[in-house]
């Protein structure tokens, strides 16, 4: 792998497959983000920055939204001359700027309520734990992914091949990571609210093993795909394409069908299953404790929680159900799709 060679690119078929597939899915992720920035700008101040949960929330949904509104205008361009030429880098710097900047403007505000908030609501608060956790892994990926992105795009190349390794595995770790995360977080928040007495009884069993698990799995997981695993011959790296092309684990069939449906497709699945799991059965317990109550007034009653739960989980799912989809039709139809 000491030579740069150029992939294999795109042709017109898999752009016009490919491009309406990003574009029906990115649309209703736009319309969700503006939906839910609709109904926090008409709550009252103390719900939006008087409680310290809904700050980190807020972030999360930021760095989605960030990553929708500047990855994404890049890929559909790429797909649509198949490449990334000097005008179109000119053009993405100053975006990526602009929208980074807000992202760690929002970091540092948090940073600072954090700091300044009792120690129980941060240490003492269970379920805090691994949204701190996912908040770190996306502002690295902010501070540390990106500026390698902006070179790239600044340069038209990377220096060598091993920045291109390190560029494939850290972007692939901080996202996978992060999506695994909040796949537990949403598992973990059901039986907070449900069994929660379980939970911190055996608190080192169900919360701080399955979060150092899962981040060192990942971790390990693409440190072998991308610096370990032989590249095939059909399938080097280019230093002068976005993310220097796939990834090498990319040639082998079976391998990026196990990643995409464990480490891709089950977490979205899990995320949206148990974020809908909670809504019924909290809205249920309530009909169950205070008798029936109208459908409309419940719903109102549970907005707040409904919207941050539907956020999340259509948001994870909108951004990597494309992905996915390439993965799959990859592996089982067509070798070709999505090179």
């Amino acid at each position: 792998m000491d030579n740069a060679t150029e992939i294999s690119g795109v042709d017109s078929t898999q752009r016009s497959i490919t491009i309406p597939v990003l574009v029906i899915f990115a649309f209703p992720a736009f319309v969700c983000f503006l939906f839910i920035l609709y109904h926090t700008i008409k709550s009252p101040r103390r719900l939006v920055f008087d409680t310290i949960n809904n700050h980190i929330i807020f972030l999360i949904l930021i760095f989605d939204f960030l990553s929708l509104s500047t990855e994404m205008p890049i890929t559909l361009y790429y797909l649509e001359i198949s490449g990334v030429d000097s005008t179109q880098r000119s053009i993405t710097i100053p975006v990526l700027v602009i929208f980074a900047f807000p992202a760690f403007v929002c970091f540092l505000f948090i940073l600072y309520h954090t700091i300044k908030s009792p120690r129980r609501l941060v240490f003492d608060t269970i379920n805090n734990h691994i949204i701190f956790l996912i908040l770190i892994f996306d502002f690295l990926s902010l501070s540390t992914e990106m500026p390698i992105t902006l070179y790239y795009l600044a340069h038209g190349n990377v220096h060598t091949v091993k920045i291109c390794l390190f560029w494939n595995f850290w972007n692939y770790t901080l996202h996978v990571v992060s999506l695994i995360l909040t796949e537990y977080a949403s598992i973990e928040r059901y039986f907070l609210v449900f069994h929660r007495h379980a939970v911190l009884k055996h608190k080192v069993l169900f919360h701080y093993i399955p979060m150092l698990c899962l981040t060192i799995y990942i971790s390990l997981w693409y440190f072998y795909l991308v610096f370990f695993l032989p590249c095939p011959k059909n399938r080097l790296l280019d230093i002068t394409v976005f993310t220097c092309g796939m990834p090498c684990f990319f040639g082998y069939a079976s391998i990026t069908a196990y990643d995409a449906i464990a480490n891709l497709m089950l977490p979205s699945l899990v995320i949206l299953i148990f974020n809908a799991l909670m809504v019924v059965r909290v809205i249920t317990s309530r009909t169950v404790a205070l008798g029936p109550i109208p459908v409309r007034e419940t719903l109102k009653k549970n907005r707040r929680m409904i919207l941050q739960l539907l956020g999340i989980s259509l948001l994870s799912l909108i951004m990597w159900l494309p992905w996915i989809v390439i993965l799959i039709g990859k592996d089982f139809f067509d070798p070709s799709f999505g090179n």
